[in-house]
């Protein structure tokens, strides 16, 4: 794992895997989604990123109920559509507790 800035740490790409991911590229502000694929979804956004985006956390086997579960949790620090400002907590929060 690299440490990057704000505390947030990558974590290796879970290569190819489905879930809800948290991605970021060391600005402070993540994207929280889902991908059947996260390989390929992580390429797709970084096309149109001039930075470096990484994998931040990722939730393997969890789906929209849980997208939409932190969607909801973390929505005051929502910045636009999918990205929010990152808090700590998103590392350790559990969907649905």
């Amino acid at each position: 794992m690299h440490p990057i800035g704000l505390g947030i740490r990558w974590v290796p790409e879970p290569k190819g895997k489905a879930g809800v991911y948290i991605i970021g590229d060391g600005s402070g502000f993540v994207k929280i989604g889902r991908a059947r694929n996260i390989t390929a979804r992580l390429a797709t956004l970084q096309g149109g990123n001039p930075r470096e985006l990484k994998v931040v956390r990722f939730l393997p086997g969890a789906g929209f109920a849980e997208e939409h579960w932190l969607h909801v949790r973390f929505a005051v620090l929502r910045h636009r559509g999918e990205w929010f400002q990152f808090t700590e907590e998103m590392m350790t929060v559990s969907p649905g507790s």
